[in-house]
């Protein structure tokens, strides 16, 4: 995927889940249900381009014409979206594939285009449809010629902490496109590292989706607070156990990270990772002390979300370690009753040897400890 399509899809990326519809009495649909999540965050970016709109229509005069074409961050590329203050006429195609043209070579780091098309006039204020401005687009190069074009424009006076219509900075575009050489230049121009989005996500957050394991440490020299917690209460950890990065979930857990943290309805790292079936990141955090048997606002521990996630690996993983297979939920289902549903045989078969083990176990402890207690009994 372009530079240009990555963008479009951090957007998407932002709308939460709507609630799943209620069913009847199937024990996977009440799960399902359970799990909904309300709103979506994405429509915070529509209300801001419909405040816009109404903000053009009603707010600025007819005769301010450059106030109503930079009114709104949203609203300040109106030339690529064909309106036109003076007359409403669609810009010439020639017009239009000169901004094109100028905005890729941001994508791609091409300098002397950049460079030529500034000395041809081009108008550096200039945003896209989504907000972003040329040093955001510039911070998603991973030329050689990136620093060259960051250091031009910011020269320029383009702001440094502008914001696009999610609230990211050019640092945020940069970590989140894997761009080192662009965080690198950023953080010695002092971007702000904790700065937050829409959602509430730091660069850090979004270095831990899908960036190299460079980024993190950078940011961490820079004074990042990797504690941070998003409007979720997710913090970096939490992302980095859900995209499997098993080096960047090790790094934040050597810098303090806290396993044991949850959220406000009792979601963990670890169940993070055991939805999402990444095992090495989960290793990582019980290694590091996560609770293997913590249960969510609906009593499920990461065992029971990993098997309605049907994550049969991690599963297997799991009941290697000291899981507790007896734990039920509040629709009163263990993990054996999720096992059956889900059709997973051999695990099942394996939950139960492992609790009859347990149990045996329980019994000789409670008759030791019981005898012990006669032989004291007897001595007295």
């Amino acid at each position: 995927m372009g530079a240009v399509d990555s963008g479009l899809a951090s957007c998407n990326e932002l709308a939460l889940a709507a609630p799943a519809a209620p069913s009847h009495s199937s024990r996977k649909s009440r799960r399902k249900l359970q799990a909904g999540h309300g709103g979506g965050i994405l429509q915070d970016c529509v209300q801001s381009a419909q405040h816009a709109a109404m903000h053009l229509l009603h707010s600025v005069s007819d005769s301010d014409e450059a106030a109503r074409e930079f009114a709104h961050p949203l609203t300040a590329r109106l030339k690529m979206s064909g309106y036109s203050p003076q007359d409403g006429r669609e810009v010439a195609e020639d017009e239009r594939q000169r901004i094109e043209g100028f905005f890729q070579a941001l994508r791609v780091g091409d300098f002397r285009k950049v460079v030529d098309c500034a000395e041809e006039g081009m108008d550096l204020t200039q945003r896209t449809l989504r907000g972003q401005d040329v040093v955001m687009l510039a911070a998603v190069s991973k030329s050689s010629s990136t620093v060259s074009c960051l250091d031009f424009l910011l020269d320029a006076k383009i702001g440094i902490e502008n914001k696009d219509c999610l609230s990211w900075t050019p640092l945020s575009h940069a970590c989140r496109n894997s761009s080192t050489e662009a965080v690198t230049f950023l953080l010695e121009r002092k971007a702000s590292v904790d700065t937050q989005d829409v959602a509430g996500r730091t660069p850090m957050m979004l270095a831990c989706m899908d960036a190299s394991a460079e980024i993190p440490p950078l940011l961490l020299e820079a004074r990042a607070d990797i504690k941070l917690q998003d409007k979720r209460q997710w913090t970096a950890l939490f992302y980095a156990a859900e995209r499997g990065k098993q080096e960047v979930v090790k790094f934040l857990l050597r810098k303090h990270a806290t396993p044991q943290q949850t959220t406000s309805e009792g979601i963990s790292a670890l169940m993070i990772a055991a939805v999402r079936g990444n095992t090495m990141a989960a290793k990582q955090l019980i290694r590091r002390q996560a609770d293997l048997n913590g249960v969510e606002k609906n009593g499920n521990t990461a065992l029971m979300l990993a098997l309605a996630a049907a994550q049969q690996d991690l599963v297997a993983w799991l009941l290697q370690e000291d899981v507790d297979v007896d734990i039920s939920n509040d629709l009163e289902e263990s993990a054996y009753d999720i096992a059956a549903e889900q059709g997973f045989n051999s695990l099942k078969n394996t939950i139960v040897m492992i609790s009859r083990i347990r149990e045996e176990a329980r019994r000789k402890a409670a008759l030791a400890a019981a005898a012990a207690e006669a032989a004291k009994y007897l001595e007295d």
